[in-house]
């Protein structure tokens, strides 16, 4: 069986490892990767789970093994391009600061918070939101916008959250609504978006 260890890394350096071994495994193959920090071991459960590799957790002395089994391509979840070509109305809105605007901070945290009210009554929906540096604290039970964002997720909008950014802060415990991920996961995101809105 094949074995990441992943120990001692940093996101998204995991998710990295992993990746580069999910391109070599063949199909059916069963394998491995050690993390040995919470923050890596959601991010590649979550990957894992979304291409159908039914991972599973097993803590030992120290740290966690993921084991997994890479699908039958029958069964693997097609890449977007793979299936056509992304619409030009898709897009995703990036959230940089807790923020809108350069000038006045006050100013700056209401106009923010009115965006995300405004943005979740409108028709045509963003696939993703991604927070991260100062955006991240949008995302606490008392920020005032976390309400607009839990709307946002309901309606199918994918909230990601910077997990770096996150622990930076040291927020964890204070998250409302959203996804924890990782740089990794953001950059292949934008990546793939048609268009992506920085208010």
């Amino acid at each position: 069986m094949k074995v990441v260890d992943a120990r001692g890394k940093r996101c998204p350096q995991p998710m990295i490892m992993a990746k580069r071994l999910w391109k070599t495994l063949a199909d059916s193959e069963i394998f491995e990767v050690w993390v040995d920090n919470a923050v890596a071991c959601e991010n590649l459960n979550s990957f894992l789970a979304d291409h159908n590799a039914s991972p599973k957790s097993i803590e030992r002395e120290g740290y966690t093994a993921i084991e997994a089994r890479k699908p039958e391509k029958a069964s693997e979840k097609p890449e977007p391009e793979a299936v056509c070509a992304p619409s030009n109305s898709a897009y995703t809105v990036v959230l940089k600061n807790d923020k809108m605007g350069h000038g006045d901070d006050a100013l700056g945290e209401i106009l923010i918070k009115g965006y995300i009210n405004a943005l979740a009554e409108i028709d045509k929906l963003p696939e993703a939101i991604v927070l991260y540096n100062a955006g991240v604290l949008l995302a606490r039970k008392d920020s005032g916008a976390s309400e607009g964002l839990a709307e946002l997720s309901q309606k199918g909008v994918d909230i990601i959250l910077c997990g770096a950014c996150v622990d930076y802060y040291e927020i964890k415990s204070d998250i409302a609504c959203g996804r924890i991920s990782n740089m990794y996961v953001i950059a292949e995101l934008l990546a793939k978006t048609g268009h992506i809105v920085y208010p």
